[in-house]
């Protein structure tokens, strides 16, 4: 006979949507914890691994982004308060 058990129920492995957020907010906002947990539950715990890896990856992408809009924010207005300058 075949056991069909429901994998969504708790208790049965899953994760509720606000462990899901959890682990993914856990991950982006200490990205080195998202990186280590990916790497410790990657074999494990699978579903939990991949928001771990989920959150770090955002987190990187996001660093990125952030230092080139800085790194180009701050060369335009050097470049336009050199032109400024008198002289």
């Amino acid at each position: 006979m075949e056991n069909k058990t429901n994998k969504n129920l708790p208790g049965n492995g899953s994760l509720s949507k606000g462990a899901k957020a959890g682990w993914f907010i856990l991950s982006f906002c200490v990205p080195i914890v998202g990186l280590i947990l990916w790497l410790v539950w990657m074999k494990e715990e699978p579903e939990k691994s991949k928001y771990c890896r989920n959150g770090f990856i955002a987190s990187v992408i996001a660093a990125v982004v952030m230092y080139v809009s800085l790194f180009i924010l701050s060369t335009v207005l050097l470049s336009s308060m050199s032109m400024s300058l008198p002289g």
